[in-house]
């Protein structure tokens, strides 16, 4: 269950097709999106090739056999006939084999192409996997012709066009490895030498130690190198490893309850950073300082200590990092109680008057500092101002319950009134668009069957990318339409299309990218799109002892409701389970039978229940242990779990992803009860963190 969210993200790039049996336990809407369209068979044929040809051109091994088929498919593929030179090209590069003279009239020629922009985002696209599938190749050809041959015009001209590229981290092995199979060869050695010396002079890099060590470095770059040193890896690695060791070496003490010595050790970190800022980071040192508080944390006589680190942290990384360190600095007074120190933080770094600059999870903290210690009114207003600003965020939902527990009777229906508003947009036809947008319509749908996101994505960037004049045909409905109701119709209708093939992650991106736009406020009908309820019914009658909302609240967390979503530690299906823990409640079976949706789902509801029961009806300590295991929740319920209050509980999770997921999952649960008309606000906001059980 481990890491499961960032592996479901993972998993968007492979396949989703499911087909749906007789007994569907799938539920599909009844209306048919204006944008599902027909294809021919010989356009997916083509796009399947298509989809070959770019895993190729990115693993250096472009095959014959695909760009023959891509040439001969191209005439009876409408959506695709703008990338027929593209193709053209695709077959030329597949014939070079160990040619200079095909390369350079296959890739010296690309290059400009290359460089110039297409209003056709699969043919700007292609041209640029082409130009570094050229330069990739460029030194394969070359390792099998004699030393000289580097030296003609051609290659000398491609190689400096190019140095750049080859002097990159990931592509500096290739050159060095061109490099020494020249070592024999002075004339060629030296000219190769000052070429890349040149460049390195010019672009003003810091030059690797491993390059230095295969040219020969002329007075000009040893000056150079004096004046700007060189950069080792290892060396980077060394002080790291010592950075680290030093973090060990203070666990230890402060285990052992060594105050003097954990003291020291804290020092000795801090002197370590400043002697060596060339080699640690102030991101690797951001993190360090941080990590030493929160341990720090843990031991009553060192919380004056861990407020210093927070403090020193906040001085190292950006806008995010200082957020953090600031809301490290709040937190761990709330955990003293210390309700005086943290009014002092809040007055001296200005936060109420810079609070809506602020990132949501800092802003609640300060609204919670702000109301423990006394002043609740300028709380509830802090409150009001995240349920309005981010209304789909977790710390949303809390400040909801905050307000809706606190004030008149009428609260809970005028927040939620917010979230249920009824919504209306434009539905044009098919016809009503232009034929440029209906060919890109058609290849949405493709990439949808095909499963490649990649250029699902590209189709959808490049309908965005079209002004309403290059979109409409209709001029009735051009004249009604302005700016941003032209974009929201195109926004709902993409997702209508998307939740209807069942790609709810890319509906997800889409509508939270639009949200943040301001193009739409949270309604009915964006909740429904963004928390789906297939499978509802089946869960329902698999299992009546527990709240079916809280296990479809899962489901999207864990899969987006895929059932042949695998994650690569191998976790499988609808509730992501590990074959090892589903053997613990379903006897022997076979690991694929995880892919099928109403097996998955038994096996996966008893799991979690066991869970719920175990923990007394917790759902932070049963969505833990889902996540991260239960040896970890043990573990942290020793050392971390010391507050009733759920909302410290859940910040004190040690695993950000797992503390991300439980925040999640909890927001989940709240909408999935509104969409169901459940009554979110009639419960204390810490018993809303408890799970009943009908046994």
């Amino acid at each position: 269950m481990r890491f499961a969210w960032m592996l479901v993200v993972t998993f968007l790039y492979s396949q989703y097709v499911f087909a749906v049996p007789v007994h569907d336990i799938k539920t599909h809407p009844a209306l048919k999106p204006a944008m599902l369209v027909s294809y021919s068979p010989n356009e997916m044929k083509f796009a399947k090739y298509l989809v070959s040809a770019v895993k190729q051109l990115k693993k250096g091994k472009l095959s014959r056999v695909t760009t023959r088929h891509l040439k001969k498919l191209i005439h009876s593929s409408n959506e695709f006939r703008d990338l027929k030179n593209t193709i053209n090209k695709l077959e030329k590069i597949s014939k070079i084999g160990i040619s200079l003279n095909k390369f350079h009239r296959s890739c010296s020629r690309n290059e400009e192409v290359s460089a110039s922009k297409s209003n056709f985002h699969l043919k700007e696209y292609l041209n640029e996997q082409i130009h570094l599938y050229c330069k990739d190749i460029f030194f394969k050809v070359l390792m099998r012709k004699d030393n000289y041959h580097v030296l003609k015009m051609d290659n000398l001209r491609y190689l400096e066009k190019n140095l750049g590229y080859y002097l990159q981290n990931r592509k500096l092995d290739n050159l060095i490895k061109y490099l020494k199979k020249t070592n024999k060869s002075n004339g060629v050695q030296k000219i190769l030498s000052n070429i890349i010396a040149k460049k390195i002079i010019k672009s003003n890099d810091i030059p690797q130690k491993k390059l230095l060590k295969h040219i020969r470095i002329n007075s000009k770059l040893s000056e150079y190198v004096k004046d700007k040193g060189y950069y080792d890896p290892e060396a980077n690695k060394y002080f790291i490893r010592e950075f680290n060791k030093m973090y060990k070496r203070f666990c230890v003490a402060l285990g052992e309850d060594q105050i003097q010595l954990v003291k020291d050790q804290i020092e000795e970190v801090q002197t370590f950073f400043e002697e060596n800022r060339d080699y640690v980071s102030d991101k690797v040192a951001w993190k360090m300082f941080n990590k030493i508080g929160k341990k720090l944390l843990l031991n009553n006589k060192l919380a004056k200590k861990a407020q210093e680190m927070f403090t020193r942290s906040e001085l190292l990384g950006g806008k995010n990092q200082r957020e953090e360190s600031i809301f490290l600095q709040l937190w761990g007074n709330i955990l003293k109680g210390d309700n005086r120190a943290n009014k002092k933080i809040i007055n001296e770094k200005k936060l109420i008057e810079g609070y809506k600059k602020q990132g949501v999870k800092l802003r609640f903290w300060i609204a919670y500092a702000i109301e423990k210690s006394g002043q609740k009114e300028i709380a509830q207003d802090m409150y009001h101002e995240i349920v309005n600003s981010s209304p789909l965020n977790y710390y949303s939902i809390v400040s909801s319950n905050k307000i809706a527990n606190s004030l008149s009777e009428f609260m809970p229906k005028k927040i939620l009134g917010k979230y249920r508003r009824p919504s209306s947009a434009i539905t044009p036809s098919l016809s009503q668009y232009t034929p440029k947008v209906i060919s890109s319509i058609k290849r949405i749908n493709i990439w949808i069957d095909l499963g490649y996101q990649k250029f699902l994505q590209g189709e959808i960037d490049y309908i965005y990318s079209l002004s309403m004049d290059q979109s409409i045909r209709d001029k009735i409905l051009l004249s009604e339409l302005n700016k941003k109701e032209y974009s929201r119709m195109v926004i709902m209708q993409l997702a209508r299309l998307l939740n209807y093939k069942g790609e709810y992650l890319q509906t997800f991106k889409i509508l939270y990218t639009s949200m943040r736009q301001n193009l739409f406020k949270v309604n009915d009908n964006i909740l429904k799109k963004l928390f789906p309820i297939d499978y509802l019914s089946h869960i329902r009658e698999i299992e009546v002892g527990i709240d079916p909302l809280v296990i479809l609240a899962l489901i999207r967390q864990e899969s987006a409701f895929n059932p042949e979503a695998i994650s690569v530690a191998g976790a499988r299906g609808l509730m992501q389970l590990m074959p090892a823990t589903a053997k613990r409640f379903a006897g022997r079976f076979k690991r694929s039978k995880l892919d099928n949706p109403e097996f998955n789902l038994k096996v996966g509801i008893k799991y979690f229940k066991f869970l719920l029961k175990k923990n007394d009806g917790n759902l932070v300590y049963a969505l833990s242990a889902y996540n991260a295991g239960e040896t970890a929740l043990k573990r942290w319920k020793d050392q971390y779990f010391h507050s009733d209050n759920p909302l410290i509980t859940i910040e004190s999770i040690p695993y950000k992803e797992t503390r991300n997921y439980v925040k999640l999952i909890y927001r989940n649960i709240f909408f999935y009860n509104i969409l169901t008309n459940k009554n979110v606000f009639d419960r204390p906001l810490n018993e809303t963190f408890k799970v009943s059980l009908k046994f």
